[in-house]
């Protein structure tokens, strides 16, 4: 399917119903419990720390429904965290056992397979510039010329 995702009904209502098309009535809507701050069982230092930072600054478009792919994320951080220690213990390349040829460590790959998936995720909660955009909740705008004269002038009076 070509374009953008559809916008779930919960990001509709908070920020107004942008294109105006008729929500079903909240009263035959379920309702879920709120994503809130209370952080998820089970997750480690970079999972707890991801969880904050996103729900602290996501109010404004993250919805109910969104706890579970936000925890998957989070869970991804630990993930990462703990390849990120593997690959500082034992580097980039390893000795291959038998023989003693150093090989590329297995776990930058995995890492890297990782990154790819959690930037993924991240991108389907408007985490990213251009997710936020498409969503209608950011809007990038190119500088004026008038706008970089004074953040050129303002760099070289502080520098």
């Amino acid at each position: 399917m070509p374009g953008p995702p559809p916008m779930p009904n919960e990001k509709k209502r908070k920020l107004g119903n942008p294109g105006k098309r008729s929500l079903p009535e909240l009263a035959s809507v379920t309702p879920l419990p709120a994503t809130g701050a209370d952080t998820p069982p089970g997750l480690s230092e970079a999972g707890i720390e991801l969880w904050g930072a996103v729900t602290a600054t996501t109010k404004a478009w993250l919805a109910p429904s969104d706890r579970h792919t936000l925890t998957m994320l989070c869970e991804m951080a630990d993930r990462r965290a703990l390849m990120m220690a593997a690959v500082t213990e034992y580097g980039l390349l390893i000795e291959r056992p038998g023989d003693g040829h150093l090989v590329a460590n297995p776990v930058v790959a995995m890492l890297s397979t990782l990154e790819v998936q959690m930037n993924r995720v991240a991108a389907s909660l408007g985490l990213t510039p251009a997710d936020r955009t498409r969503m209608g909740l950011a809007e990038v705008k190119a500088r004026s010329a008038f706008e970089q004269m004074l953040a050129d002038r303002a760099g070289r009076v502080t520098n």
